[in-house]
């Protein structure tokens, strides 16, 4: 709670702090989907590989 209570007395509004923290949950769904979207690739890039792999040596 102290790190809050110094936002809004360093700012004094209730908006300033309200918007950071709208930016801050913006920032994480962001970086969520750019997690889940590396995630996606490296199982699609995986496959692919494995299949190579599996014709390859075949």
């Amino acid at each position: 709670m102290r790190p809050i209570q110094l936002i809004v007395r360093a700012n004094g509004d209730a908006k300033d702090v309200i918007c950071p923290l709208g930016q801050l949950i913006l920032e994480g769904i962001r970086h969520y989907i750019i997690v889940w979207f590396l995630g996606e690739m490296t199982i699609i890039v995986g496959t692919w590989l494995a299949i190579t792999v599996w014709l390859v040596e075949r």
